[in-house]
């Protein structure tokens, strides 16, 4: 919203790329005006250029058409939102990969907690009968 109110319909250049000043959204049929493709003159495309720009695909490009369409100010918008949008989105990333490590934890924790069915019938260590004939081996053959 804040880039509809500053670019919209100030984006608009002829075919030598030099600034034209038409206050309408489309250029005449006909006419030498240019739209670039990234612009704010619509909320679709005034949200798909955000995007673009939050993306780092050619957003130098957008603020450059943005400073000659202008003033040199326009550079403070583009820098403010690619420093906050890659804040904000790499903060969502984070939030989202700490919450599958926390399910992850939390399913593996519940798999611990439950007994394995292999280990309920096995005998501890030291009290099978097998240990006990050891033990048994082990004490005649220190007698004898």
């Amino acid at each position: 919203m804040m880039g509809m109110n500053f670019f919209a319909t100030k984006l608009k250049f002829d075919s030598e790329h030099r600034v034209t000043q038409v206050d309408r959204l489309t250029c005449a049929p006909g006419s030498d005006c240019v739209v670039p493709r990234a612009n704010f003159d619509t909320f679709l495309w005034g949200f798909v250029t955000v995007f673009q720009i939050l993306s780092g695909e050619n957003w130098n490009t957008v603020m450059y058409d943005a400073m000659r369409g202008t003033n040199w100010w326009a550079c403070l918008y583009f820098m403010a939102l690619v420093i906050l949008g890659q804040w904000i989105v790499l903060n969502l990333f984070l939030a989202i990969l700490l919450s599958k490590f926390e399910d992850s934890r939390k399913k593996f924790e519940a798999q611990e907690a439950t007994p394995k069915p292999w280990t309920r019938d096995r005998p501890r260590l030291g009290t099978s009968s097998a240990a006990a004939g050891f033990k048994q081996l082990m004490e005649r053959a220190k007698q004898a």
